[in-house]
C-alpha cells in the first residue's frame, strides 16, 4: 500500500509538473492568426490544440488541480481494474 501511495504522489508530480512546462513549449508555433481567446468548432485542429495550451498557460493553478484530480481518478480506478483483468 506504501508503494502505491508513492507511485500516486510522483505521478500527480509529475503531471503537474508536465502541465506547466508542457504549454511553454508550444509558443513558437502560435501566430497571430491564430485567435486564441475565441475558439470554436469550425477552428482547425492546431488551433484548437493551441487554444487549450493557452488556456493552460493562463490559469496555472486551476489547469494543474484539473490533471492532478485526473492522474488521482485514473490510478485508483487502474488499481482497481487490475484486480480483474
Amino acid at each position: 500500500m506504501k508503494l502505491f501511495f508513492k507511485i500516486l504522489g510522483i505521478s500527480i508530480l509529475v503531471g503537474i509538473g508536465l502541465n506547466l512546462i508542457f504549454p511553454y513549449l508550444f509558443i513558437p508555433f502560435e501566430s497571430d492568426k491564430d485567435n486564441l481567446d475565441n475558439i470554436s468548432k469550425s477552428d482547425s485542429f492546431k488551433t484548437q490544440y493551441l487554444s487549450v495550451l493557452y488556456i493552460h498557460r493562463i490559469y496555472p493553478f486551476t489547469s494543474s488541480l484539473l490533471v492532478a484530480t485526473g492522474i488521482y481518478i485514473s490510478v485508483l480506478v487502474g488499481k482497481y481494474l487490475s484486480k480483474y483483468i
